[in-house]
């Protein structure tokens, strides 16, 4: 196996290791060889700093995750960025960025309920629990608007109840503004 891991051409090695790592929870070694990977084997570069930035998420190091992340430039993972890039600002609490991002996850492609039910318990629910005010919404009503909107144009039946969690929600904003 050393043989092998010492020879840069020949990845699966590192990739096997990575990925059961990666898969056992064991994010600071899934790190490290990721991180191996991305340097010599640069076709998959974005896909490793996307794990990179993963292991960096899951491990509370949303800085060094955010770097990461920052860095994919695979258009088929942009989503999936996104999504980490989401819950790494709402871990640091900053809501410029989280909304920023936001708007960008809103254009991507291939949406899931969670991804509407999580925006609308930042926006709504959480502050309607503790008390404090609708700041996401105060800043930015129309990034409401925006994703009920969207969320009623993509889901019907069952998976349309997210979007009327996001309705009553923005009710309940509305009626703390008056």
């Amino acid at each position: 196996m050393r043989a092998l891991l010492g020879d840069k051409e020949y990845v699966l090695p590192y990739q096997v290791l990575a990925y059961t790592n990666f898969l056992t929870h064991n994010r600071e070694a899934a790190k490290d060889y990721f991180l191996k990977l991305a340097d010599f084997d640069t076709k998959n570069a974005s896909l490793y700093k996307f794990l990179i930035g993963i292991c960096y998420y899951r491990n509370g190091d949303n800085e060094q995750s955010l770097l990461y992340l920052a860095q994919v430039t695979d258009p088929a993972l942009q989503t999936d960025v996104y999504r980490y890039m989401f819950l790494s600002y709402i871990q640091d609490e900053d809501a410029t960025n989280m909304t920023r991002i936001r708007q960008n996850l809103l254009g991507a492609s291939s949406l899931q309920p969670s991804d509407f039910a999580l925006f609308f318990d930042q926006m709504f629910y959480i502050p309607f629990r503790t008390a404090k005010p609708f700041a996401l919404y105060f800043d930015n009503p129309q990034l409401a608007d925006l994703s009920i909107g969207k969320c009623s144009a993509l889901f019907t039946r069952s998976q349309a109840d997210v979007c009327s969690y996001g309705e009553v929600g923005l009710q309940l904003a509305k009626q703390n503004l008056s």
